[in-house]
């Protein structure tokens, strides 16, 4: 098929305290595909690590977010250097994030990384859709092109994935995954792509749902249960209950599996009613854990970032899921718009509320304005204190930037107008004192590091 070397890499994740607590199941799937289609391809794990990179390929595919760029970027220049001919791929959110963003051109996307020679967008689900991307790498071999994402079409493609491809295993602080020296092992999985919502935080390209088949499903997980005696798995699915009758068909074809999962949901069970049947039928077959994305406490809030919920819904189900002696971990963000004394209280009230729940994680993030986000493309509503985004080893300058590096230049953050650097932090350092005095903050994340 292709008579050159390719590396496929998986960039270090050095804004993650534990970088193996996901499995990088996209560029799984694509190493899988160009293996099945016979292509010489070596994955290269640096999830933990640098790991050299060699000089003799003929091709380098990358997969990564946009805080994995300024790795990408660093090898793709000394690749260059060092092999000239080499061509130079990269896929994954990062690219899609720019293809969806209303205000990158297809050349601000090429002239922002020039080291790069093929930007490829969408998802890859079969043996014939690589076999299309390779030939078109190698078709434009002397030119620097964007592919445009495909078409999805019918169900969510269930591939068989190849795991022995990677260097780490799953790793995770959960109570359900990191057993695994006693015997659990866990593993990614993927059940159905997109999310219906559209939350102005969120860079998510993919709007419409896409089901995969359950009978495929349940042949791959018993299939990865013999092969690499998979006990657990972590469902990728940004909601795992946006079908009523998808969830409940993979639920009675899952009884008698005997594995153990942790999803994510939507906090609408108050209003879904069928959500509350759903979940005690999954928890009857093995779920322990289910994640939640709040955001907010504040109703402003909501509305302001499109939520389509109010906090009165939120919880309101996190109450249901309480009562069924269910693990739950809270999602929020600090610095949504707007940010102010009032809805700081409400939300440092509502991690005491949650303490009082027995949640068992609240996990707070910075608001990280992504390219194609409704954040990132209206970013006019922020402040321009820096015209600046700070990645991880490198920097990007971006026209319309409004963003300031923290958290040791690993995250990003951006001030809204209507508040100063210095309230900022106040107001910040008030949420870190509630996490921190309801148990939710761990020692080693307690010091409030300054904005660079």
């Amino acid at each position: 098929m292709l008579s050159v070397k390719v590396y496929l890499i998986q960039p270090p994740i050095k804004y993650l305290e534990n970088p193996c607590s996901n499995q990088p199941v996209g560029i799984i799937q694509i190493y899988t595909l160009l293996k099945a289609i016979g292509v010489d391809v070596t994955f290269l794990d640096c999830r933990k690590d640098e790991t050299y990179v060699p000089f003799d390929g003929g091709m380098y595919m990358f997969s990564a977010s946009s805080l994995e760029m300024g790795y990408v970027d660093k090898i793709a220049s000394i690749m260059k250097e060092h092999n000239p001919k080499a061509r130079t791929v990269l896929g994954g959110i990062h690219v899609n994030s720019l293809l969806k963003s209303r205000i990158w051109s297809d050349k601000n996307i090429i002239d922002e990384h020039p080291d790069i020679d093929v930007f490829v967008g969408g998802y890859y689900q079969s043996e014939e859709d690589v076999k299309s991307l390779m030939d078109c790498v190698c078709h434009h071999n002397n030119k620097r092109i964007i592919i445009k994402p495909l078409t999805i079409k019918g169900d969510f493609n269930i591939v068989p994935l190849d795991f022995r491809c990677l260097k780490y295993n799953m790793t995770t602080d959960s109570k359900l995954m990191r057993n695994e020296a006693e015997g659990y092992k866990a593993q990614n999985i993927t059940m159905n792509l997109g999310c219906p919502q559209n939350c102005s935080f969120c860079a998510n390209p993919c709007r419409k749902i896409y089901k995969s088949n359950v009978e495929k499903l349940i042949v791959e997980m018993i299939r990865r249960k013999n092969l690499y005696d998979v006990k657990a798995f972590k469902i990728n699915d940004d909601d795992i209950l946006v079908n009523e009758k998808w969830i409940n068909e993979f639920l009675d074809q899952a009884v008698g599996l005997d594995f153990k999962y942790i999803a994510s949901t939507r906090a609408d069970l108050s209003i879904q009613k069928w959500k509350t049947d759903a979940i005690k039928k999954f928890q009857a077959i093995g779920l322990e854990k289910i994640g939640i994305g709040v955001e907010s406490a504040s109703n402003e809030v909501l509305k302001n970032i499109n939520k389509k919920l109010t906090i009165e819904n939120i919880k309101e189900s996190i109450s249901i899921l309480s009562n069924h002696d269910i693990e739950i971990m809270v999602y929020m963000i600090y610095g949504l718009m707007p940010l102010n004394d009032k809805t700081v209280n409400e939300f440092c009230d509502f991690i005491y509320w949650c303490k009082d729940k027995n949640v068992s994680i609240l996990n707070v993030t910075q608001l990280v304005p992504f390219p194609g986000s409704d954040i990132y493309d209206k970013c006019d509503r922020y402040c321009g204190y820096v015209n600046r985004v700070r990645y991880p080893d490198n920097e990007y300058t971006w026209n319309h930037s409004c963003f300031v590096g923290q958290f040791g230049e690993q995250y990003i953050h951006c001030l809204p107008r209507d508040i100063t650097q210095e309230n900022y932090i106040k107001l910040r350092t008030k949420v870190l004192t509630s996490l921190k005095d309801a148990g939710y903050l761990r020692k080693e994340a307690e010091e409030d590091r300054r904005i660079k």
